[in-house]
């Protein structure tokens, strides 16, 4: 399937104002981290995100040749399992807390990409949910969640 160059423009020109409002958005979040000794707090990375997809919608509405894209049945519908994914991971982020949800994304991302090994995927899951709630909350100083746990581990 060709696109033409009117829908590079149309799908960069919907990138960079999303970018905008990733961007825009990220100034509700707390400047700095909770004790405020590090120059990075919660809002540096949606930032970030946001100038990175600014740059890219804009190459993409600025760029001259048409590119060729496969689509593949297969492609649509795990692209939308993984759309679903993160939008359960999203809903259930506050309610859950960190922890769960994290676990429970990561677990149901590996088996819907065809990872079928359970003790490594749950390994796998609770090693990097842990690693990932000690390097921001207790490292970075961001705020996570506690949900129904709360913050009793660490």
């Amino acid at each position: 399937m060709e696109i033409n160059k009117k829908y590079d423009l149309l799908i960069g020109i919907g990138v960079m104002l999303f970018s905008l409002f990733i961007f825009f958005y990220s100034f509700k979040f707390p400047k700095f981290n909770r004790e405020g000794t590090l120059p990075v707090g919660p809002r540096f990375y949606p930032q970030i995100i946001g100038i990175g997809l600014f740059i890219s919608g804009l190459l993409l509405a600025i760029k001259n040749k048409p590119i060729r894209i496969e689509i593949q049945k297969r492609g649509i519908k795990d692209n939308l399992k993984i759309i679903l994914l993160f939008t359960a991971y999203i809903i259930f982020f506050e309610i859950l807390g960190y922890l769960i949800s994290t676990f429970i994304f990561i677990l149901c991302l590996l088996y819907a990409q065809q990872i079928r090994k359970v003790y490594k995927t749950i390994i796998f899951s609770v090693i990097v949910a842990i690693a990932l709630y000690v390097t921001f909350y207790t490292i970075l100083k961001i705020p996570l969640p506690g949900g129904i746990l709360g913050h009793r581990f660490f």
